[in-house]
């Protein structure tokens, strides 16, 4: 059996956004921050995370269950977190081989 799945919190405000009819423009309008903010948040590529105020703002603005949404932000910022680490480990095994490498020939 497979463990249960948190839905990704971009995709999720997207979907509760559009699903309400509301622009970007009229979200941050709504909960008072920029639409670059909500256009940050709803995009996969953005390192953008919400505070637990904005996420208790958007839960209440789209009618999401509040802890479900900050659960799904919880594992998106570790996820997000542990590609980081990842990514410098990889960078320093790689420094360490070429600066290490003649000692090794």
């Amino acid at each position: 059996m497979s463990p249960p799945t948190t839905p990704d919190f971009r995709r999720l405000l997207r979907d509760a956004r559009e699903r309400r009819r509301f622009s970007q423009r009229d979200a941050a309008a709504r909960i008072g921050c920029n639409p670059s903010y909500i256009s940050q948040l709803e995009d996969p590529r953005s390192s953008a995370f919400p505070s637990r105020e904005r996420i208790r703002d958007l839960a209440r603005l789209f009618d999401l269950n509040e802890e479900e949404l900050r659960s799904a932000v919880a594992v998106a910022h570790e996820t997000h977190l542990n590609k980081r680490l990842l990514a410098r480990a990889a960078r320093d095994a790689e420094r360490f081989t070429k600066q290490y490498a003649h000692v090794v020939n």
